[in-house]
């Protein structure tokens, strides 16, 4: 058989190439394939937006962000970390007769002018709550939604209101919210 390299243009024993649709190489300056996850994929596509907030609540006190998605879906994930007990729960189809204060999403990556089409309000007069779709009780120390993962991933139905409420069930209860989310057809 030969020499194969020298049959072969680009060969090299220990190099698989990866060619795109148009034939280009798709390989970093080293001749390494670079892989992320696909958040961090999102991230550098300037597609990822976070909205993070501390609040302190007492005994049965609420806090309570309206999400109005747009005509695509969100895909929603989130981190909520408090002092003492609390629950969170998440309706979908909540009716209101006023949104609230505005909150701005953050484009995660700064270089990026993208923002996000969906609304997000935060202390809404509400009608209704309407379907919960999920609840967590957490106590001291806890963490819930975890990661960033799809086990704590919702995808949140475009041109529907969601409404994310957080129950003190403690005195002085630092409460840290954290929402990640992008829009996507799914």
């Amino acid at each position: 058989m030969g020499d194969l390299s020298s049959q072969q243009e680009g060969w090299h024993p220990r190099r698989v190439l990866l060619v795109d649709r148009s034939g280009n190489h798709v390989t970093n300056d080293h001749g390494g394939v670079v892989t992320v996850t696909y958040l961090h994929h999102l991230l550098h596509g300037g597609l990822l937006f976070n909205v993070t907030n501390g609040v302190e609540l007492d005994d049965t006190e609420v806090y309570e962000y309206l999400i109005q998605t747009n005509s695509v879906p969100v895909h929603f994930l989130f981190s909520v970390e408090g002092s003492g007990e609390a629950n969170l729960t998440i309706y979908e189809g909540t009716t209101f007769s006023g949104a609230g204060t505005a909150v701005t999403p953050i484009n995660v990556n700064r270089t990026s002018a993208l923002t996000m089409d969906s609304t997000i309000t935060h202390t809404p007069t509400l009608t209704t709550d309407e379907a919960l779709i999920a609840m967590h009780h957490f106590g001291a120390g806890k963490k819930i939604g975890g990661g960033a993962t799809s086990s704590s991933e919702f995808i949140l139905a475009s041109d529907e209101d969601y409404l994310f409420r957080i129950t003190s069930e403690a005195d002085n209860n630092d409460i840290d919210i954290e929402l990640l989310m992008y829009e996507q057809e799914v």
